[in-house]
């Protein structure tokens, strides 16, 4: 199994709604699990009655191209200084033609954006940081 194939498969798979893929080729079996950004501290919380702290630093949830604005002659999502609110965009990531919003998990005050317009990131690959 090459490379090329594994990432369109995770590509595939972060662009809908799976959370399970699993695929053979001749003596290779590769499988994939994932659970949605956020649900495990959602879980716990909901296990302990009390809520977990939120990270301050945003990580990609998966394989693209990020886009820190909208469209290229937009203002960028957000920048260092900027005040955000739970849930509002960060950026966008791009994965085989489908664009997936990442929004704050938390309200706070953008510390630094790590990644440029336009670069390549892998999964968990910070993005920015939030104070």
């Amino acid at each position: 199994m090459n490379l090329a194939t594994i990432k369109a498969l995770i590509d595939s798979m972060a662009g809908s709604s799976r959370t399970e893929a699993e695929c053979q080729e001749g003596a290779w079996t590769l499988k994939l699990t994932r659970t949605m950004p956020g649900t495990e501290t959602l879980q716990q919380a909901a296990r302990d009655g009390v809520p977990d702290e939120v990270s301050s630093q945003v990580v990609s949830p998966l394989y693209g191209i990020v886009h820190l604005q909208p469209s290229p002659d937009a203002p960028p999502f957000v920048s260092p200084g900027q005040k955000v609110a739970i849930g509002e965009p960060l950026c966008v990531i791009e994965a085989m033609k489908v664009f997936n919003h990442v929004t704050s998990e938390r309200a706070g005050t953008i510390e630094a954006i790590v990644i440029g317009n336009g670069e390549e990131v892998e999964v968990g690959q910070l993005l920015m940081s939030i104070s």
